[in-house]
């Protein structure tokens, strides 16, 4: 397909635009991108792609990300920065392409500001997890890649869609619904298609297997039995993930509006979508028949987070986001109910692209994930002093990523993404919210040197005796060079930050290292339980 110099042009510009916010907001990626940032490097200078290199766990979630990520890693430049760049090439890559298959559904010419407004929903929905430096825009660009080939009836598709699983496990959702089309209408070909599919997963598998023994992920495993979340708040979460919450600021404005408003809009967006649904001609067309399958893949992704009780993060809503959007701007042309639903649904991207731009330009306060991305820069900070003056400690935490890329020696996982042993200990009594945490249990098995981690993570600690073998330090949440950056002081209702360090190893100078550089203060009452709210 030719491509002309001014679509080009606009591309190029968009990939420019979305890099400049990127880089800009470098400091506020998630937590978990690091965890794939020390795999790869792992893999890249000691050939073994473990979080900790001498524990063959298969602690990424995405090893197709992982392994792209890895010669990106000797480079001279900053992974992170690298990343950055990536992905927002990813990201309008994937408009591009997701455009063209909403043009291959509709079957009929789109006019341009749809095809604008599409492609701009689209960035918005990546822009979170793109920013935040996560798998989420490869392996969205790659389902919209398999479903293009799909439409136009290529076997190749199926050779890509073995590939976005393992980028993203979830899209084996949407495999399964096209391997149940394809077997009811396809008459020809089927082994062709199928080898496409089997050989790559097979080898993909085994691989696994040769390194970890399992092609099963071990925060798959962790997270179904640490998460203890009501399926309740899981469809809250997901809800407001398509639709902005309006008891909550949006751009740094409160409108003060409860958000049971948008449950009538629930009602209203699943008629108009089997209003408009062009049902008596879909089991003859193929190409509407393969819309209809990647609608389907976002209701059931969805409904899977909600049955399983999945904490869902922000790099998660657009495996199922951008399925649901795409249906809504491909029954548009139907009936002008379809063209409100689409433009309603357009409202919290085009938000996202302006919350984001905004803090790019200095305004981070209006920036939702500002507390927990700077969470992560004191955990690299407070890393980065741990690995100078404990050299060969081991650390245990709750959340492994910027701790694990900053120190350098054994992280041990509280939660168990990458220690199976936690496992065993939860679910946690009274953890807050089931979101999980230290377990003391863990601690007194394995006696680690360092605990670090916020307050919500240590209430089993705290209130255990396995406190009594450390001493105990807090400093703020977050650095003093966000403070002011913020629109609040605490993240996961936390003020402060928690350092535990054995008292066989917590000699003066050492502690006095702490206090002196991190700003660190004894704690005074380490069995008191943190005040928690929401953030």
């Amino acid at each position: 397909m030719k491509v002309g110099y001014l679509p080009a042009f606009r591309a190029t510009a968009a990939v420019l635009a979305v890099a400049v916010v990127a880089i800009r907001l470098l400091p506020f990626a998630f937590d978990d991108a690091y965890i794939h940032f020390r795999i790869a490097e792992n893999l890249a200078t000691h050939g073994v792609p473990y979080f900790n290199t001498a524990e063959p766990v298969l602690a990424t979630s995405s090893p197709v990300w992982t392994c792209a990520l890895a010669p990106l890693a000797l480079l001279p430049v900053s992974l992170p920065t690298l990343v950055a760049l990536l992905n927002s090439v990813l990201s309008v890559l994937g408009a591009v392409l997701w455009s063209s298959v909403l043009q291959r559904v509709v079957g009929r010419r789109i006019p341009g500001a749809c095809r604008w407004l599409f492609g701009l929903v689209y960035v918005g929905i990546l822009l979170p997890s793109s920013a935040g430096l996560m798998e989420t825009p490869l392996a969205v660009l790659l389902l919209g890649w398999a479903s293009l080939l799909l439409i136009d009836g290529r076997p190749c598709a199926w050779l890509v869609l073995a590939v976005a699983i393992f980028t993203r496990y979830e899209l084996v959702v949407f495999a399964s619904l096209a391997a149940a089309v394809q077997l009811v209408t396809a008459r020809t070909r089927l082994l062709r298609r199928a080898l496409m599919f089997m050989l790559p997963v097979g080898v993909l598998s085994v691989l696994l297997i040769v390194f970890f023994a399992t092609p099963i992920p071990q925060a798959i495993t962790a997270k179904q039995v640490v998460y203890s979340l009501s399926r309740e708040r899981v469809f809250h979460d997901a809800l407001f993930m398509l639709v902005p919450r309006l008891d909550e600021p949006i751009l740094g404005l409160r409108l003060g509006l409860p958000s049971w408003v948008w449950v009538p809009f629930v009602c209203f967006f699943a008629g108009a979508v089997w209003h408009s649904l062009p049902l008596s001609s879909i089991a003859a067309d193929r190409r509407q028949r393969w819309g209809l399958c990647i609608g389907a893949s976002g209701v059931l992704v969805a409904g899977a987070y909600v049955l399983k009780h999945v904490f869902l993060h922000e790099w998660y809503a657009p495996l199922f986001c951008v399925p649901l959007v795409f249906v809504a701007f491909a029954v548009a042309h139907t009936s002008k109910l379809a063209r409100v639903l689409a433009v309603a649904l357009s409202v919290l991207p085009v938000v996202t692209v302006a919350e984001h731009s905004l803090a790019a330009m200095g305004c981070t306060r209006v920036l939702r994930i500002g507390q927990p991305g700077a969470r992560v820069q004191r955990y690299m900070e407070v890393g980065t002093l741990l690995d100078e003056i404990f050299p060969g400690a081991r650390l245990m935490a709750a959340e492994i990523g910027g701790l694990g890329y900053s120190f350098r020696g054994t992280i041990l996982d509280g939660v168990g993404l990458i220690t199976p042993a936690a496992v065993k200990y939860h679910p946690l009594r009274g953890s807050e919210a089931g979101i999980g945490g230290v377990p003391s249990g863990l601690v007194r098995e394995l006696e680690p040197e360092l605990i670090v981690s916020y307050p919500v993570f240590l209430l089993d600690v705290q209130s255990s005796s396995a406190a009594e073998k450390y001493v105990r330090l807090k400093l703020p949440a977050f650095a003093e060079k966000y403070r002011g950056r913020l629109a609040a002081d605490h993240v996961w209702g936390c003020r402060t930050l928690s350092i535990f360090v054995r008292r066989d190893i917590a000699d003066d100078e050492r502690i006095g290292i702490l206090t002196s550089r991190l700003g660190a203060t004894l704690d005074s009452s380490p069995n008191a339980s943190p005040a928690v709210t929401r953030s």
